[in-house]
């Protein structure tokens, strides 16, 4: 007997590139820990983005398209329909969400996969909010804001919601 895949990327097999699991969801979770039970084979390592340093490389970098990405909201988009489960979530926002009144930045949106069409714009902005994207994603792929882990058994990984920071527990 066959059994039903789910769609969401965090189900693949296959690696892909980081992306931010929360674009569907308003009351965020404060904290996210990463456990593991068993594990037997090859593979299991997880990519973790220090996307909160990157923003900010941005920012230093390109601060109009740093606003451009904070401004414009986009529609990110998640169906599902296999088997008895059948899921249609919808999120709205822009990329890098930053608090009116001190510009502080506290969520990132940032999942290619799930991004919907974008029509929450006007045409002549979505050339620049495409290039402000790719600088962002620049600065996501640099080596030196990657940090991969494997957790084996009797590890916890938990990482703060409103903190770049992954805190590795031992046992």
């Amino acid at each position: 007997m066959a059994v039903d895949r789910h769609t969401d990327t965090t189900d693949f097999q296959e690696p892909f590139f980081s992306t931010e699991q929360n674009n569907f969801i308003f009351s965020f979770s404060s904290i996210q820990v990463f456990h593991c039970l068993k594990h037997e084979g090859t593979g299991g390592r997880t990519l973790l983005v220090d996307g909160f340093y990157a923003a900010e490389q941005v920012l230093q970098k390109a601060p109009e398209e740093y606003e451009l990405l904070s401004k414009v909201p986009l529609k990110h988009e998640y169906i599902e329909n296999v088997g008895d489960c059948h899921n249609h979530m919808i999120g709205v926002g822009p990329v890098l969400n930053i608090y009116p009144w001190n510009k502080e930045l506290y969520l990132i949106r940032y999942n290619n996969y799930d991004r919907a069409v974008i029509n929450t714009i006007p045409y002549d902005v979505v050339h620049r909010w495409y290039t402000a994207h790719r600088t962002l994603t620049v600065e996501l792929r640099r080596p030196e804001n990657e940090f991969w882990v494997k957790l084996k058994p009797g590890r916890v990984g938990a990482k703060l919601e409103m903190s770049s920071k992954l805190f590795i527990l031992k046992q």
